[in-house]
């Protein structure tokens, strides 16, 4: 199978893509991660290795931000990229192929998928942030609106508040602390350290603690 590089870093828009088009029942999924910073050398070559053990089942073996992966991995990836078995399939994603080896890229079918720069704002959770500071009055919100089911909901919520208060930067000094606060609780989120809801409600609380409003 032609390995497939996903241009994106937009994590939702990735693994929606891997979902609906890329996996089917029965076919077995590995999402591998950076040891440390970078996708480093010995371990390409033990994913390598392993895909030429026999398995008649499909294998995915995906790699998330595969431009943090040093020279010397993307150049041992090369021989896996040109000779994967044929029931197995490998899927790098990165937000630009700038940042790949032009090797990597041309033995790769490239799909460009939605990025966070094609975010569009909610006009209703904008409103709610809007009313809220200007009433100083944190009993204004619509709880609803923030109430998440899953990591997904979540992402999508905080980058709603994430888009409002870096509008604010330019005459708020509120909004960069507020920033730091939202951006470290969706870190915590992502690496699967706080519930999503959690989350949310942490942040709501934080910045009506920003404005001195009642909780």
């Amino acid at each position: 199978m032609m390995p497939i590089l996903l241009i994106s870093d937009n994590k939702k828009s990735i693994n929606k893509y891997i979902n609906s088009n890329l996996l089917g029942t029965g076919d077995l999924f590995f999402e591998l991660a950076p040891e440390g910073t970078k996708y480093l050398l010995p371990q390409i070559k033990e994913v390598v290795r392993e895909t030429f053990i026999f398995n008649p089942k499909k294998r995915v073996y995906f790699f998330p931000d595969f431009h943090v992966s040093s020279i010397e991995a993307q150049n041992a990836f090369l021989k896996g990229l040109e000779e994967t078995p044929d029931n197995v399939l490998f899927v790098l994603s990165a937000d630009s192929v700038s940042k790949l080896l032009p090797t990597v890229v041309s033995r790769t079918k490239i799909v460009n998928l939605a990025k966070k720069s094609d975010f569009k704002p909610s006009l209703g959770i904008q409103k709610q942030l809007d009313r809220v500071l200007s009433k100083k009055n944190f009993s204004g919100f619509e709880l609803r609106a923030f109430e998440i089911k899953g990591k997904e909901e979540a992402a999508a919520t905080i980058d709603q508040i994430v888009f409002f208060f870096r509008g604010r930067l330019s005459h708020d000094v509120k909004a960069a602390p507020i920033l730091k606060e939202i951006i470290r609780q969706k870190s915590l989120v992502e690496n699967n350290n706080l519930t999503p809801q959690l989350a949310v409600d942490h942040i709501l609380i934080f910045i009506a603690k920003s404005y001195n409003m009642k909780i």
